[in-house]
């Protein structure tokens, strides 16, 4: 009944439930009409189980040859790992400024301190030996080749084991069916086969160890789906990550900011270095020039100029669509520094355009002078407070 190689779980299991089917469909027979049969399989039995134990024997053997041969290349693993870190500590002397060496490094005896040939056949010849860093290359190498085949050397030995404990269990159940065999043909010939009966409970004993091994097998596939399918969904993220620190979009935001940006400097007449100079920092999105320190490399009023171009170009780009400005931007006299009237004015043309959002300007021009301005470009709401304070103390 056992198969001859590995077969899947469920194919086994059917087999099992066919084979007890077809044992339950008849009657059990009586010691002496089961005689002729049972005879015939105890011969062909104690033959499959001489030749099983010298299977098993076989198996053995080479489950110790190669557990000894996995102690040793571990030992050889740990005796390169000795070897290694000797001369990676005399690597790290060296580098702290130590000179000293063993004399055997340069090819002289350390107790006579005479020259050292490595050939006893040609004095002439003097063999240079490895430097300490070749020497730390060279076992670094010896460990990953000796771990590799340490590595296939216990999955070997997994492997013979998970056959020896197989067929240790074949020739179990060889045993049993001989020893039920004998046990049936010296009983009375009128009683009923005890081979035929211990074989119907053997066999549906297995069926049900079988049945819940495919159960728990089954629930392991199962896991091993659902981790399968978050590892697919994770992929499909990773995939739409970003290939660099931003996503395409990112960029695209900040393409729109710095050209905004050098727009507006254009407009107002930035003077104190070249616009095209100043970009958008992609590590701390503020305004940098290379080689230069912008607070104290231009001019004041510059740097007011400065002010106005990325305050409104961040407003301009982050109440777009996908952006996440709040829409609200509050300049509190922007006017300092005696930036030019012109400039000014360009900055209120350019921040009337904005839609969206809403631009709170407080200036101390005076109404008449700003006025007639504002009206021009379409900005209608202006409130004066004379000598009040925008911001006072609630009364009590």
């Amino acid at each position: 009944m056992r198969p001859s190689k590995w077969v899947p779980i469920a194919d086994y299991l059917n087999s099992l439930r066919a084979r007890f089917g077809e044992l339950q469909a008849v009657e059990v027979p009586s010691t002496v009409n089961a005689e002729p049969r049972i005879r015939t399989e105890l011969g062909e039995l104690d033959q499959q189980l001489v030749a099983q134990e010298r299977t098993v024997a076989l198996l053995y053997e080479k489950f110790e040859t190669e557990t000894v041969e996995a102690e040793s290349l571990q030992q050889r693993i740990d005796s390169i790992n000795d070897d290694l870190r000797k001369y990676k500590d005399l690597r790290k002397v060296r580098n702290l400024g130590s000179n000293d060496q063993p004399e055997v490094a340069t090819g002289h005896c350390p107790t006579c301190h005479q020259e050292l040939s490595d050939s006893l056949l040609d004095t002439a010849k003097k063999a240079v030996p490895m430097t300490v860093d070749q020497n730390v290359s060279f076992y670094e190498e010896q460990i990953q080749l000796f771990t590799a085949v340490h590595s296939n050397a216990i999955h070997s030995i997994e492997t013979a084991e998970k056959d020896l404990r197989a067929q240790r269990a074949e020739v179990t159940r060889l045993r049993e069916r001989i020893r039920d065999i004998r046990e049936t043909l010296v009983s009375a010939s009128s009683s009923p086969s005890i081979e035929a009966i211990s074989e119907r409970i053997r066999l549906q004993e297995r069926i049900g160890r079988v049945e819940t091994q495919q159960q728990v097998f089954e629930e392991h596939m199962a896991d091993l789906a659902q981790l399968a399918s978050e590892w697919l969904e994770v992929q499909e993220r990773l995939k739409k990550l970003p290939k660099g620190a931003l996503s395409e979009r990112d960029q695209e935001k900040i393409s729109m900011w710095q050209d905004s940006f050098h727009q507006q400097l254009t407009r107002y007449k930035m003077g104190s270095l070249d616009i095209n100079e100043v970009k958008i920092s992609l590590d701390t999105y503020e305004p940098e020039a290379e080689r230069l320190n912008l607070k104290a490399d231009v001019s004041a009023s510059d740097l007011i100029r400065l002010h106005w171009a990325y305050l409104l170009g961040l407003l301009e780009v982050g109440t777009q669509d996908t952006g996440n400005h709040p829409g609200l931007l509050i300049f509190d006299e922007p006017q300092q520094q005696s930036v030019e009237e012109n400039a000014f004015r360009e900055m209120l043309l350019y921040a009337s355009g904005e839609k969206n959002c809403q631009i709170i300007i407080t200036t101390s021009h005076e109404r008449e002078s700003l006025g007639t301005y504002l009206k021009k470009i379409g900005v209608g709401h202006m409130t004066e407070f004379g000598e009040d304070r925008i911001l006072q103390k609630l009364s009590s």
